[in-house]
Parts: C-alpha cells; sequence; structure tokens
C-alpha cells in the first residue's frame, strides 16, 4: 500500500535544499528518534500523530514563521490540535453532524470511544477533520476546496502511517485495532471522496490487520477490533454489490485480494451465534443477514470472478466459468435453508407490538426477500431467469415504498427528527432498491423503484443515493435503447433480450480527464454478446448530471 502525503500545509514550512534527502531544519524530537521529520512548523505532523513535544534543536537560532490563515489559540473543546479556520469549520461539523449520524445509522460502540480519542489522539483528530471537511462538502460544495481537501486528505493518510509504525514497535490488541480502525475511517473518507480505488486499498490492508488480529487474540473479549471488523464487513458488501468490479487497481487477482480472501473463507466471517429459531436478540438476527449476503458473494467473488484489465483496453474475461457442480448445489442448498430460517425470525420480529422493533425489520424483510431472489436466480448464469420473480420484485418496492413514508412521516412529526444526511455504512435501502432497478427488467416496476431511491435523497457514503441513481438510470437507458435497435417491437412489448442486458458494470470517476481538466464520471458496462455466454462486449457511458 503506497502513501504520498501532499507537500502543501496550510503552515507555511520551510524550503528544502534541493538533492538532500537528510532533513537540515527538523524539530529536535524528531532527530532525537532517529526518524525524518516532515519540518511543518510551529509542530511538525509526526509529533502531533504521536502526541510528542515538538523542540527545537537547541544549536539552531529560532526563526519566525509566518502563519497565513487565523488559528485557534485554545483547541476546540480540549481537542489536543490547533486548528486552522478551515479545520476548525471540519471539526465542528464532524462533532455535531456526521458522528451523530454514524451514531444513528450504523449504532456502535465505536463512535463513542472515537468522540473520546478527540479529546487524546492528534490522529484521530486528523481523520475527524478530513471526514469532517468532506461531509460538510457534500452539503455545501461551493465551501470546499480541492486543495485544501488534499491537505486534510494527506494528513489522515500520515495518522494511518504512524499508526502502523507504533505498531511494528510495539504489536499488541490496542496497538493493531487503532491500525484496523483508522483503516476504516480512511475508507469511509474516500467513499466520501469517491476515491473508489483507495477504498479498496484500505478495506484490504484493515482487512488483513484484523484477520491477523483473530488468530492472535480471542475476538469474543476483544470488543473494539471485532465491531471494526463487522463494519469493514459491511463495506465489503457495500462495495462488491454497488461497484461489482472493484477495484481491480489494488486488486490483480480475486485470488490474492485480502477482502475476497475474507469472503471466499465465509466460515471465518461467522460470529459463532446459536440458531435463529432460539435467538431472542435481534443483533444476532441483522449479522446473519449480513454472514448471508458475505457467503453468497464469498461463493462468486472468488476465482470464477470477472476481472477487468484497464490497461489492456478494459477487456472482461472469467478466470475460470461458473459451473453447477455438486459442491456449488451443496452450498445453494445450506443457503436456501438459512435463508428460511432467517425470513422466519424476520417474520417474528415483524409482528412484534413494538412500532419501532417492527420498523427496523421491514427493511431487513426487504433484504432477506433480495437476497432470496438471488439464491433461487443467480446460478444458471442468465439474466432472463430474474423474470420469473416479478411478483417478488413488486412486493420489495411496496415494504420499500412504505418503510420510506412511514420514515418520513416520523421525521415530520419531529418523533426522529434528523436534518443531517443519513450514511448508510452497508447493505441498505438504496443497494436494495437498485438491486431491483437493474435486475428486474419489467419497465413499470423498475421506474417504480427509481422513483423510491430518488425519494432518498440525502444518504452519502458508498451507497450515495445520488451515485445511485445515476447509475440505474443509466443501466435502463442503455438497455432500453439496445433493445430498441435490437427490436423496434421492444416499444410495444417491453421485453429486453438476454443480449441487451447488463451483467456488470465499472465505474469510475478518474479514468479520463475532460479538457477542462474536470474529472469524467463513467459507467462501463458489459453485456453478452449474442454467441458464447463468456463472450461480453463492454461500452462507456458518460454520468452527466
Amino acid at each position: 500500500m503506497s502513501h504520498r502525503a501532499d507537500s502543501s500545509s496550510t503552515v507555511k514550512s520551510v524550503r528544502q535544499r534541493a538533492n538532500h534527502s537528510k532533513s537540515r531544519t527538523g524539530c529536535y524530537t524528531c532527530k532525537q528518534r532517529r526518524v525524518k521529520c516532515d519540518e511543518v512548523k510551529p509542530v511538525c505532523l509526526r509529533c502531533q500523530s504521536a502526541a510528542r513535544e515538538c523542540l527545537s534543536d537547541p544549536r539552531q537560532p529560532k526563526q519566525i514563521r509566518t502563519i497565513p490563515r487565523a488559528t485557534v489559540s485554545a483547541p476546540l473543546n480540549g481537542i489536543p490540535v490547533a486548528l486552522d479556520t478551515d479545520a476548525q469549520s471540519a471539526m465542528s461539523y464532524f462533532c455535531h453532524c456526521t458522528l451523530p449520524a454514524f451514531q444513528q445509522c450504523e449504532p456502535s460502540p465505536l463512535w463513542e470511544y472515537m468522540k473520546q480519542e478527540l479529546y487524546h489522539s492528534p490522529s484521530m483528530c486528523f481523520m475527524a477533520i478530513a471526514i469532517g471537511y468532506e461531509h460538510q462538502g457534500m452539503r455545501a460544495p461551493s465551501s470546499s476546496s480541492s486543495t485544501q481537501s488534499s491537505i486534510f486528505n494527506a494528513r489522515a493518510v500520515q495518522s494511518l502511517r504512524q499508526t502502523i509504525e507504533d505498531a511494528e514497535a510495539d504489536s499488541t490488541s490496542s496497538t493493531m485495532f487503532t491500525v484496523v480502525f483508522h483503516s476504516l475511517l480512511l475508507v469511509i473518507l474516500h467513499c466520501f471522496r469517491k476515491s473508489f480505488t483507495e477504498v479498496g486499498i484500505h478495506l484490504e490492508h484493515g482487512l488483513r490487520i484484523a484477520w491477523e488480529a483473530t488468530t492472535r487474540y480471542d475476538m469474543a473479549t476483544e470488543v473494539p477490533l471485532r465491531e471494526s471488523l463487522r463494519l469493514l464487513k459491511q463495506y465489503c458488501i457495500a462495495m462488491a454489490l454497488f461497484n461489482p468490479l472493484l477495484p481491480q487497481q489494488a486488486v490483480h487477482s480475486a485470488r490474492n485480494s485480502a477482502p475476497n480472501q475474507a469472503l471466499a473463507n465465509p466460515e471465518s466471517l461467522k460470529s459463532g451465534s446459536g440458531p435463529l429459531a432460539v435467538s431472542a436478540d435481534d443483533q444476532v438476527v441483522q449479522g446473519e443477514l449480513e454472514d448471508l449476503i458475505l457467503d453468497l458473494i464469498g461463493t462468486t467473488l472468488t476465482t470464477r470472478r470477472p476481472h477487468i484489465d484497464l490497461d489492456a483496453g478494459g477487456d472482461l474475461t472469467f478466470a475460470e466459468p461458473l459451473t453447477v457442480n455438486d459442491a456449488l448445489l451443496e452450498k445453494i442448498s445450506a443457503f436456501r435453508a438459512r435463508h428460511v430460517a432467517l425470513e422466519a425470525a424476520i417474520d417474528r420480529r415483524l409482528a412484534s407490538k413494538t412500532v419501532q422493533r417492527a420498523q427496523q425489520f421491514k427493511l431487513a424483510k426487504a433484504r432477506c426477500m433480495t437476497i432470496g431472489v438471488y439464491i433461487r436466480c443467480r446460478w444458471s448464469g442468465y439474466q432472463c431467469h430474474f423474470d420469473v420473480e416479478m411478483e417478488t420484485f413488486s412486493r420489495i418496492i411496496d415494504l420499500t415504498e412504505t418503510y420510506l413514508a412511514e420514515e418520513l412521516q416520523r421525521t415530520a412529526d419531529g418523533s426522529e427528527g434528523r436534518s443531517e444526511p443519513l450514511v448508510f455504512l452497508g447493505h441498505g435501502l438504496i443497494s436494495t432498491l437498485s438491486f431491483v432497478s437493474r435486475i428486474c427488467r419489467q419497465q413499470e416496476l423498475r421506474h417504480r423503484a427509481l422513483k423510491v431511491m430518488e425519494r432518498c435523497e440525502g444518504q452519502d457514503g458508498p451507497w450515495s443515493s445520488e451515485l445511485a441513481v445515476l447509475i440505474c438510470k443509466a443501466v435502463i437507458a442503455y438497455e432500453e435503447r439496445k433493445a430498441l435497435q435490437d427490436d423496434p417491437s421492444f416499444a410495444i412489448t417491453g421485453y429486453i433480450p438476454e443480449h441487451c442486458r447488463v451483467r456488470y458494470y465499472y465505474y469510475s470517476n478518474d479514468i479520463n480527464e475532460r479538457d477542462d481538466g474536470t474529472r469524467r464520471e463513467i459507467l462501463r458496462v458489459f453485456r453478452m454478446r449474442q454467441g458464447p455466454q463468456s463472450d461480453f462486449v463492454h461500452e462507456d457511458i458518460d454520468l452527466d448530471k
């Protein structure tokens, strides 16, 4: 994993002599520790991230440095780093808007831990500032600066590097957790930045460290590590379903990818929970829902996963065709049994007299029904086999419409008021509707699903509602255009032939750039030719907002 810190900073740095790698004007603390100082004044970033006192070399005369931006003399609410105007605004936004959104949408003791660590850990502060700045920029794009964003991002990455150095010097469950949690925060940061290649890199790194920790420590007692792994698992689900061919630059083959190795060995992901039939713990049911999704992904995203080679023209090939054999049939049978038990457990909770509990499991029911469609239809390899699930697709849309309407009503009533966008970290409402709108080829139903998605505006993270809607609209328009070109009767029948249906897609905002220097957001779609099943053709679609 490579890291490149931006050399620019809000604090003026000392100009280095050319052709000299040795630090001549670094701080005395770094020299004593025999590490390279980044020479940022008045306190270098290395000392800030390690919470060390940054001492100037007593042999050097003191120099006066100008600070172009106004700084806050007293740290914000006791935070242990000096903040300039932009950093103060980003930190305030993170504390008052971003962190509460995390706590609401993905309850976890990690967020309370992070809230407390902001008063003690400079590296955690840099992570919070970077995430808060990106989140704030989503709500008010005119207030953000790409230069400032790069500076905050570089400091966040450097914070991870410091935690890695500390873990290498003193490898304990605590230091390993710090590395994993910082990796998770960088995954969140790059989801906000839409840097999905970086998301893959930090996912791979975080999972690799977390996996190593599971072999060395008792995860039942290491709650922070277990929680970090759980959230990283959810991001695996989100990225695998949201952008199924990502990240390819960081993962040259599915066999060598830490995320895909994790998914290919689902037994390692189990939480050790008991049978659903006797469990009264709602979290156990939600955990089984996630594990079942992971196991399904793990069955298909192994050596049989399609690979895209951007350097070779973007061709799509299969390392090994997905063949139905006895081992696969046994897995499918096990999936079906688990799905039946899971759906029964969710149905019991839907009948609960507690309104909030029943509302929570309406979304789980929609996800569970989506899994059922996948289990029944995925293995043939043909998209047209999903057409038999029209009734199920209709029920999923009905359920999500009801869920969203009730949530909006609760918001209007003030019982669950929230002014900030939701941040879905896993397989949430957007992913369910996205699946239906792309896989269901009945025009009325898929456009209904799309309309419900458009009502979910304001959701950020890997399941950005705006980006998800753009992708679904692009897929639908592409399929309808190809079907009409292939058979003019499509205008009457509405039927989309198999070879006109999008099998895979690849989203990127950095494959090419426009002449004006702005990013070109494209969707590379793959469909089968009229011929051998493994023969694919691809086209690029501009995602115009």
